[in-house]
């Protein structure tokens, strides 16, 4: 019977996956599952770059082995230990292996640390610190909504007129409706109100209207949606493009503090229209935003480069005071986040600004004296990564008159245009074509009309990609498309078939399929290639071309005889000792003489006894259910040699171990107790070895996969 989730379990699920998705839109990644494409560590990675605005480190770029996600989702924890969050109960094998449960535990503690506390810092620093994310979050919306008498996170949510409301009260007059509606019609309340807090408030649904409006919804996901509330800002416009937008007047009953409390403090500024002139125009301060200026690289509107400093002068114009200067700096590609700014004041009426370009995007610099934008702010600051430019050319030689293609990504590396260049083999330039395929992707094409070496340059935001240009080798004909090979018997040199139009391409196990199908008297398993006759064995992953061998080479065949499953020769080699032991620790009198089962047994011989047939007992498990054997089957004659070893090694071993005569080791039971130890530490070191070796070899692969040792990958 199939296992079905609860319903407020997959709506936390969609919640949190939305809510990575979200997060990591500028790295055009986006999470599908969380079980499965966490699992490698690397949209993780991303993840974590994205909220922290920091580099993670060196990590496999591409994670094929379980031991390089391990080693990637370990980083990822190590990392996430050190932004000071308490991650407990997860290991890395319990990323790379899907345990859901514990991976939604772990995006919930990114989302409180990353977002909900970071919406509520200012609160926690004076002094809300013991109270809990909750209760912080609750309080804040309570304050919003006075009226409503918000408890909780789940029913008060369902019939969509709370949220409605807190959309209103956020910016006035974007939601009126919240005061008409009726509970009764739940989704259509909650689709209008959270599509308006899209619209207008820049909100993401993490959080759809159906699961809202749901009464097994789960409170950790609506508050993963209500923690986007507290640091939005209303567009500019967003009242007014409404249909019949409601006025904002005072009334007799509303002072005008209490329509600046009810707005919100995205919306005080847009207030001073609606208040009354002051009494005294005298006491107003002598206030000119526009004569505050600000210069500099850090603000200008060129292209800077990731992990530089952006830094800028900002000059002091008429009224405001030194402390009424803000600096505030949000890379837009990834998301509403306020990024830290240093202002530091100088001794001629000018401000020194500094703030941190970590990730490539698109920033915005807003420069404010007093709450107001000073002239020509906000400031628009493309930072762009060529380091995260990736350019890829053709694999294979070219001839002339083919299309030359270089792919080139550059979705990672922030806003920029791409330029290129294309250098002939006689040093002219040649023109190419550049077409765009979808975000931050291109290819770069021109003709190929020389032989020789053609240097393509890649440029992304007028910065070259790479030090050296991309060389593309053009062959002056066609490379030959086939051969054909004749296969002789290596013994007598007789001729057995002849193979056409063998593409150079072809491996041997290949060729051998095709001699098979020929010459189908010697099965595929006994046939073994060689180029000489007495030469050595071609390798199945050989190709012909890494061989060299032309139209009319010779291949000759040797008969390897009959031969034998390598699984049943591992099986009957274990059996023998596994049967051949227990018989001798009987202590028959054929074999040990009379009375020789009635003969007390020492306790190291029990244990010697449950040790062997431990042993022989887990390699005939690992045969059957671990090991992945590079080849099927080996010669028939490899059954006796190996049985002969480990049947008679049994017998030596089992006779003297068990012989009534036996006497104890000197040292008594330290000697036994440790070599109990030795034993047990090297079988489960022999396991996990043997496990880690199959997860090197894929189910169906014949080859083992590279390994990454230090950094260093190794083809094995």
């Amino acid at each position: 019977m199939a296992h079905v989730q609860p319903e407020w379990k997959q709506i936390q699920e969609n919640t949190f996956r939305r809510w990575c998705t979200q997060r990591l839109r500028s790295r055009d990644m986006q999470i599908d599952n969380l079980s499965e494409d966490l699992s490698d560590g690397l949209r993780l990675i991303a993840l974590l770059e994205a909220l922290s605005q920091k580099k993670i480190g060196r990590y496999n770029k591409k994670p094929r082995l379980r031991a390089q996600k391990l080693e990637n989702c370990g980083l990822c924890l190590d990392f996430i230990k050190s932004e000071g969050v308490h991650v407990v109960n997860i290991g890395n094998e319990d990323i790379v292996d899907g345990n859901l449960k514990l991976i939604l535990g772990l995006v919930w503690t990114l989302i409180l640390h990353y977002q909900i506390n970071v919406g509520f810092q200012d609160d926690t620093e004076e002094g809300s610190s013991k109270q809990t994310p909750k209760q912080i979050l609750l309080a804040w919306i309570q304050e919003k909504l006075p009226e409503k008498r918000i408890r909780n996170f789940t029913t008060d949510w369902n019939s969509g007129v709370n949220v409605a409301s807190l959309v209103d009260a956020i910016s006035p007059g974007v939601c009126p409706e919240h005061a008409t509606m009726d509970e009764s019609n739940a989704l259509e309340n909650a689709t209008l109100a959270m599509d308006r807090a899209e619209q207008w408030l820049e909100i993401p649904q993490v959080l759809t209207p159906q699961e809202l409006v749901n009464p097994n919804v789960d409170e950790l996901s609506v508050m993963t949606y209500l923690s986007f509330f507290p640091e939005c800002k209303a567009k500019p416009g967003a009242r007014e493009s409404l249909p019949n937008p409601t006025p904002i007047e005072e009334t007799a009953t509303s002072s005008p503090v209490e329509v600046e409390e009810s707005m919100g403090m995205s919306e005080m500024v847009d207030l001073d229209e609606h208040k009354a002139e002051p009494a005294d125009e005298a006491d107003a301060p002598s206030f000119d935003p526009s004569t505050w200026t600000a210069f500099g690289p850090g603000i200008e509107d060129a292209h800077g480069q990731a992990y530089d400093e952006g830094q800028f002068t900002v000059r002091r114009g008429s009224g405001g005071s030194d402390n009424n200067l803000q600096v505030k700096v949000v890379n837009t590609s990834l998301g509403k986040m306020e990024l830290p700014a240093e202002i530091k004041q100088n001794d001629d009426d000018t401000y020194t600004v500094t703030y941190s370009t970590a990730e490539p995007g698109q920033y915005l610099v807003s420069v404010l004296a007093s709450g107001v934008d000073i002239a020509g702010s906000p400031f628009a600051v493309p930072v762009v990564d060529v380091a995260k430019v990736r350019v890829d050319g053709p694999k294979e030689d070219l001839k002339i008159g083919d299309v030359v293609t270089c792919h080139v990504d550059a979705s990672f590396a922030g806003p920029g245009d791409v330029t290129a260049t294309v250098v002939t083999p006689n040093g002219d330039q040649q023109q190419c074509q550049i077409t765009p395929l979808s975000a931050g992707k291109y290819k770069v094409q021109t003709i190929a009309d020389k032989s020789g070496k053609y240097a393509v340059t890649v440029a992304f935001a007028g910065t070259s990609v790479s030090a050296r240009p991309l060389l593309i080798n053009i062959l002056a004909e066609s490379v030959q498309p086939d051969i054909d090979l004749e296969v002789l018997e290596a013994k007598s040199g007789r001729h057995l078939v002849t193979l056409s139009q063998v593409l150079l391409s072809t491996e041997i196990r290949a060729v051998k399929r095709t001699v098979y199908e020929k010459y189908p008297k010697v099965h595929i398993s006994r046939i073994q290639l060689r180029i000489e006759a007495r030469g050595k064995a071609l390798k199945d992953s050989d190709t012909v071309g890494s061989l060299g061998l032309k139209s009319g080479s010779r291949l000759y065949l040797k008969d390897l005889g009959p031969q034998i499953g390598w699984k049943t020769v591992f099986v009957a080699e274990y059996l023998g000792p596994l049967l051949i032991y227990p018989l001798l620790y009987a202590r028959p009198e054929l074999i040990y003489g009379d009375g020789a089962s009635s003969a007390p047994y020492h306790g190291v011989v029990q244990i010697a006894a449950a040790c062997w047939t431990l042993h022989y007992a887990k390699r005939l498990f690992e045969t059957l259910f671990v090991h992945r054997f590079s080849h099927g089957t080996m010669p028939l004659s490899n059954l006796f040699k190996n049985c002969f070893y480990y049947w008679g090694f049994a017998c030596l071993v089992g006779y003297f171990v068990n012989h009534p005569l036996y006497t104890p080791p000197v040292f008594g039971s330290a000697q036994i107790g440790l070599g109990l130890f030795g034993f047990m530490i090297c079988e489960y070191g022999n396991f996990a070895i043997h496990s880690h070796l199959r997860d090197l070899r894929p189910a169906g692969k014949l080859r083992l996969m590279s390994l990454m040792f230090y950094g260093v990958v190794i083809e094995v």
